[in-house]
């Protein structure tokens, strides 16, 4: 079980990681980790094919975005390699495209053109595919007529097989994707598999001020520090896993698609799933 999360402002914010806590979800994601962020419209991806930890000083190499986007890593069968990890990142339509995933699919027969995987995950497949897809049939994802394609695509891929399971980020730089799995994918299980342990499916939350009273919520996640500079004009949303502060969060529905762009929802699939 992996974990996502992700951010979307109307201006470029520092975005500071200091999972001090990190050890206890290590036991549940402990095969890498990677956080990716836009600057001067290229993307910059930082990822270690190892646990994530208090130590580690992903702060050191974060600049202002206005869109991040972060992963850690649990593998489902793929061996813990740099290649392997997530998020991952391919070029289209003159833009740094990046995607991270959460779930199990069925990648058989996916075509990917000139988009070729770097590691020999499901997830990074399925991202080469949708790209593919994309140049094949002249979508660049700027339009809610693209949009609702681009949810066909995610829900094609999500019902390939009955296991197949998906939660998903997405971004070209201007745009935050979101998509979370048509049956609800997302518990995550103690070291005996026995027990659920936790909702996992993707939620977002509006940020604007005032930011008085921003307490983190989950105690594993409590030294998280995401750093806003607290400007009056500055608001965004964040997109996660699980809840991480005690602000209002709101579940994307069984296979919805949200696209996210300035700080604000341009886009939310209303079709039930």
């Amino acid at each position: 079980m992996c974990e996502l999360f992700g951010m979307d402002f109307n201006k470029p914010v520092r975005a500071s990681f200091t999972f001090e806590d990190f050890k206890k979800r290590g036991k549940y994601q402990p095969d890498g980790w990677g956080v990716a962020f836009y600057t001067d419209n290229h993307v910059k991806v930082y990822k270690k094919a190892e646990m994530l930890t208090a130590e580690t000083p992903v702060e050191d190499e974060l600049k202002p975005s206005k869109i991040y986007l972060a992963h850690i890593r649990r593998s489902s069968g793929t061996v813990r390699s740099e290649a392997n990890t997530h998020p991952f990142q391919q070029k289209y339509d003159n833009r740094d495209w990046i995607f991270a995933h959460n779930g199990a699919l069925d990648v058989e027969g996916l075509q990917t053109g000139e988009f070729r995987p770097l590691g020999e995950t499901d997830s990074e497949r399925a991202f080469c595919y949708l790209l593919n897809e994309m140049k094949r049939e002249k979508r660049t994802l700027r339009t809610p007529e693209d949009f609702g394609w681009l949810l066909g695509r995610f829900r094609e891929l999500n019902t390939r097989s009955s296991s197949s399971s998906i939660n998903c980020l997405m971004s070209d730089g201007e745009r935050l994707f979101c998509y979370r799995d048509i049956n609800g994918y997302h518990s995550v299980r103690d070291d005996n598999f026995s027990k659920k342990v936790g909702d996992f499916g993707l939620k977002y939350t509006l940020r604007k001020p005032p930011y008085e009273g921003r307490n983190i919520k989950d105690e594993d996640y409590k030294e998280i520090d995401l750093g806003l500079n607290k400007g009056s004009d500055e608001r965004g949303y964040l997109v996660a896993s699980t809840e991480l502060t005690n602000e209002e969060w709101t579940s994307l529905r069984k296979g919805q698609l949200m696209v996210f762009r300035d700080g604000e929802i341009i886009y939310a699939s209303k079709e039930n799933a």
